[in-house]
């Protein structure tokens, strides 16, 4: 059975990408989402959307893995950017010099690509705070327990890095190079323990400041 690609071909491939790129340029909710060359935009999506219905492997030759999720990283994709980008793309669509029955089949392909862009920083920095403040009280209540037979802070304890580690991530761009980076930063000022820190767990000597040393590192 033919591909899509083979059935749609190189010169109907590339004018998808072209009406696509010149619709998503006038769209108010996309055309802020690119600040590169669109030329270059435009010949990675022709290379990706080649792999992506059944042809040579273009873009993974050139550019590795497409791994779409960490490319979009930098970008605030929201459900209304994702219906803007399938509103742009089915138009697209729409235009080529095709039969309807074949336009449904390549469109169907997009919707749960979209779904997947989903990235919800806003949502996410609600759900760090959330299970930082539940974790931080399970931590707590664990330690009171454990501590009694394993001594103060003990490496077996991990659930004060974990939320150290989300703590970090409130206050970086949702990026995978700053996630390493403040990770990195993180478990320096945790070994490291400034401007006190470490003081205040010497003193307090509790379950609470198990916790405590690593939030406020």
């Amino acid at each position: 059975m033919e591909s899509i690609y083979e059935r749609l071909g190189d010169e109907n491939l590339k004018k998808l990408v072209d009406i696509f790129y010149d619709k998503v340029e006038n769209d108010e909710t996309l055309k802020g989402l690119f600040q590169t060359d669109m030329e270059v935009v435009r010949s990675k999506q022709f290379m990706f959307l080649t792999q992506f219905f059944g042809g040579p492997t273009r873009y993974s030759e050139v550019h590795g893995h497409p791994k779409l999720r960490m490319r979009h990283l930098p970008h605030k994709v929201t459900p209304e950017g994702a219906a803007a980008w399938l509103s742009c793309m089915e138009s697209a669509i729409s235009e080529l010099p095709i039969d309807d029955s074949f336009k449904r089949e390549i469109f169907i392909r997009f919707p749960h690509a979209a779904r997947h862009m989903y990235l919800f920083p806003d949502r996410l920095d609600i759900l760090l705070i959330g299970l930082i403040l539940i974790f931080t009280a399970l931590g707590t209540w664990a330690c009171k327990i454990v501590l009694k037979e394993w001594g103060h802070d003990p490496s077996k304890i991990v659930m004060d890095e974990t939320i150290g580690v989300w703590i970090t991530l409130l206050f970086i761009p949702f990026n995978h190079w700053y996630i390493w980076l403040g990770f990195g930063l993180f478990r320096l000022f945790d070994i490291w323990k400034p401007l006190g820190i470490r003081t205040i767990d010497d003193k307090m000597q509790s379950a609470f400041s198990v916790m405590l040393d690593d939030i406020l590192a």
